[in-house]
Parts: C-alpha cells; structure tokens; sequence
C-alpha cells in the first residue's frame, strides 16, 4: 500500500495493511498504521512533515519514520515486532504512550542544534539495543527501559544524557553503555 499526501485536519487517519507494506511517497499528517506479519512500516520520505502524533504497530516487521515538523515528533503507544527507526529533521522527539520494540532502536535528533530525545515512558520495552543521537549544549537524551533483558545503549549527546532502567538483576552480565559527548566550547578570559 503506497500513501500519497496525507492530510488529516484536526481528526486522524487511521490505516491496516495486511497484505503488504505500508509506505509513503510524500509528507502527512496524524496517522495511526497498524501492520501484520512481517510487513514494514516505512514513512521515509525527506518531505514528510508529520504534524500529529504517531501509533505504531507492526507484528514482526520494521518501522522507519523520517519527520520535517519543526513542531517535532511525537509517537504514541507503538509496538514493532522489528526494528523501529527515527529521525527527525527538526524539533525534539517525545512520546505519548510506552514503546514496546523487539529489535533494534535508533533515534536521531541531530540535524538541528539542541533538539532532544525525551523517551522516558515507564512502559518502554526495548529488548534490542538503543542508539540516540543529538547535538547543541541542550541536545538532552532521555532514556527509560523497562525490559527485562536490561539496557544496551549507545548514545551521542550534545547536552546531558539520562537512562532509567526498572528492570535490575544481579549479578547481572555486562550491560554495555556507549557515551559520547561533544568537547563543550573552551571559554578563556
């Protein structure tokens, strides 16, 4: 299923696929996709300009959202049996519902000086590993997990970084945590 321009007003769009993938060929507003088996979700256009909060949910298959809204992204409950991808071009990254990912997450939010990742949900299950990118002093990174499995992050923040996880065991194995921080601007007087 191939979307053109999507444009919901004030309402919503509400979309299921199941037989095939659902994919976008220009940008959209408020949308709701919800696909079965191993079909994708992917809203990768470099025009998209997506206005309203996302619902996603894939049985096995991934999803890939690219977003243009100055405004940011905001996803709500989302469930991806696969890999879940995001970028956004401009504005922050928030969510409004606990995420719920199988495989790997990666969400970037660097385009744009000082946007931020704000993830911090306690329903969030990452059970891959997480890779978040901002920049700028206030490119922020947050992070919550409540899987079981632990917490496997890389992260590259412009400003502060914070992880939460509500699931500990020890002795636990090694979980890894990759920082990287950009050098702040010396100042001499």
């Amino acid at each position: 299923m191939t979307l053109g321009n999507l444009s919901s007003g004030t309402g919503s769009i509400a979309i299921l696929s199941s037989g095939g993938a659902v994919t976008q060929t220009a940008g959209g507003g408020s949308v709701s996709l919800t696909t079965t088996g191993a079909n994708a979700i992917t809203l990768a256009n470099t025009g998209n300009v997506l206005t309203g909060s996302l619902l996603l949910t894939t049985a096995t298959g991934n999803a890939t959202i690219f977003n243009n809204n100055a405004g940011g992204t905001a996803i709500g409950a989302t469930a991806v049996g696969g890999n879940l991808s995001i970028q956004a071009n401009s504005g922050n990254v928030t969510q409004s519902g606990g995420w719920a990912v199988n495989g790997i997450t990666t969400v970037t939010a660097n385009a744009v000086a000082n946007q931020q990742i704000t993830l911090n949900n306690v329903g969030n299950s990452f059970a891959g590993p997480v890779t978040a990118s901002t920049t700028g002093a206030t490119g922020h990174v947050t992070l919550t997990n409540n899987h079981a499995s632990g917490f496997a992050v890389t992260a590259t923040a412009g400003g502060g970084l914070t992880l939460n996880t509500l699931q500990v065991r020890w002795p636990a194995t090694a979980v890894p945590v990759q920082v990287r921080r950009r050098a702040p601007a010396i100042s001499t007087g």
